[in-house]
């Protein structure tokens, strides 16, 4: 743990300043001087499907005076996750499917107490964005997000005062949201002209590509391996085959290349395979957003030893307003920044039930609320199969007094404030699988709701590592 903080406090705030101070005191090693903001993607569709597994765990034992002290646990995850994305000059529309699987368990032996607990919860989501756009990048959007999840809790737990408890919790979150936005800019993905960059630089270094090629030469390139990628085969191996034999044409045809060897192919089948798994953006936009919304939380817990049954309800509705600014520029070839602001403010409506065998209680309240986000983030590419980011983001929630139709105020107040750095890492060991580590620090400020409840100071840190596969 304390090697861990280490890393998070002192290693990675020095690699962020390292990574921020760079782009400004080094240069793209390319032979020509490309803007990639000024690419324009054609009109194209992309799908992924990417499939992650996850296991971890630890086993602790000591013994202080002949007594055992244990501390097992184990958990693992395992999901699915379904990207959609459709681009032309008058729509952008971007889908999202999940599907999370999530189980644990965990026993603690002490001189003190026991505690075993386990527990397992399955999340579903769907998201839908779409942009529409109109004269001089003037834009309306709207869309859909929708949530189900559910869990089951399974927590005993004894001590030396005889404090007995053995219960059982089941738990059913909906949410629906539904965006509304008008506003002006477009947001561009320009991962493609980084590819046929790549291809037509790499190429060139080998002694198989014609020099001189225009920047505008290259775009047309890069608007080629955009259609290109827009095919879908359930067979990788021969769409891999097509796909290089079409691009080996198209470099033919518009005199780009001048041998062709295993060199040349290699060359080119490594560009293709690995370089546009990271999506680049360029552009700015800002707009006006209304998010209407509903929640629906429901616990039902059963305490086994006493039979006694209790029932949590907790609804709300409501809609937030405000601003949200993206700005995506592409400082080279191998630096991104990407800055984005979302300031909110909403009044919600919540319905509030608490039940068991004797006592029933509900009421409905207001509580109006303020939501502010900032992230900043600098990219850095160095070669085709790594990223590297380094992120700065804060976040202030601001919850006002929670208040009965009759002014009763029934929850205080609260303030939630996140700040935080971090660095994470992505690198393809394979065309389709993805190592993915990261680091962060984070320190979390938050008032009480209740007289009964301490503020809150504290900092985070921590570090993680994770295999992804992409089915296609």
């Amino acid at each position: 743990m304390k090697k861990n903080f280490i890393i998070s406090s002192v290693v990675l705030p020095a690699i962020i300043v390292l990574m921020f101070i760079l782009p400004h005191t080094t240069s793209a090693q390319v032979s020509g001087n490309y803007d990639l903001s000024a690419y324009k993607l054609p009109d194209i569709r992309y799908q992924s499907l990417v499939t992650v597994f996850e296991l971890s765990g630890r086993n602790q034992s000591n013994k202080f005076d002949d007594r055992k002290v244990l501390d097992r646990y184990f958990s693992g995850d395992a999901g699915a996750n379904y990207n959609s994305f459709l681009n032309t000059r008058k729509v952008q529309r971007y889908q999202n499917a999940n599907i999370n699987l999530t189980g644990r368990s965990s026993y603690e032996e002490n001189l003190l107490r026991t505690e075993e607990v386990s527990d397992y919860y399955s999340n579903l989501s769907y998201q839908i964005y779409n942009k529409w756009y109109f004269p001089n990048k003037l834009f309306i959007a709207t869309g859909a997000y929708a949530r189900y999840h559910y869990g089951h809790i399974r927590d005993k737990y004894d001590d030396t005062t005889n404090i007995v408890r053995d219960a059982t919790t089941n738990e059913h979150t909906v949410s629906l949201r539904i965006p509304l936005e008008f506003g002006i800019g477009r947001i561009e993905q320009v991962q493609d002209y980084y590819e046929a960059i790549y291809i037509y630089e790499d190429l060139l270094k080998s002694g198989r590509a014609v020099a001189g090629k225009t920047e505008q030469e290259v775009m047309e390139l890069a608007t080629f391996v955009s259609q290109l990628k827009n095919r879908r085969y359930f067979d990788s191996r021969i769409r891999n085959i097509e796909d290089i034999e079409k691009l080996d044409s198209f470099l033919l045809v518009n005199n780009f290349k001048t041998q062709s060897d295993a060199r040349y192919f290699a060359t080119l089948v490594d560009n293709w395979n690995f370089v546009t798994h990271f999506v680049r953006e360029s552009g700015t936009s800002i707009a006006l957003a209304v998010n209407p919304e509903l929640s629906y939380y429901r616990e039902n817990k059963l305490y086994n030893l006493q039979d006694i049954r209790q029932k949590y309800i907790r609804g709300s509705y409501g809609a937030e307003g405000g601003i949200v600014f993206e700005h995506h520029k592409p400082i080279n070839l191998y630096w991104q920044t990407n800055t984005s602001l979302r300031a909110m403010g909403g009044l919600m409506q919540n319905i509030f039930e608490i039940s068991d065998t004797i006592v029933r209680s509900e009421y409905t309240s207001t509580r109006p609320e303020i939501d502010i986000y900032l992230n900043h983030s600098l990219q850095y590419y160095p070669n085709t199969r790594t990223r590297m980011t380094a992120t700065v983001n804060a976040s202030y929630l601001k919850f006002f007094d929670e208040t009965e139709e009759d002014g009763h105020v029934m929850r205080e107040g609260s303030l939630y404030f996140n700040s935080g750095i971090s660095l994470d890492v992505d690198y393809y060991i394979s065309q389709r699988l993805r190592f993915n580590a990261d680091a962060s620090l984070t320190y979390v400020y938050s008032t009480p709701e209740n007289v009964f409840d301490p503020k809150v100071h504290r900092l985070h840190s921590g570090v993680s590592a994770r295999l992804a596969y992409s089915i296609f």
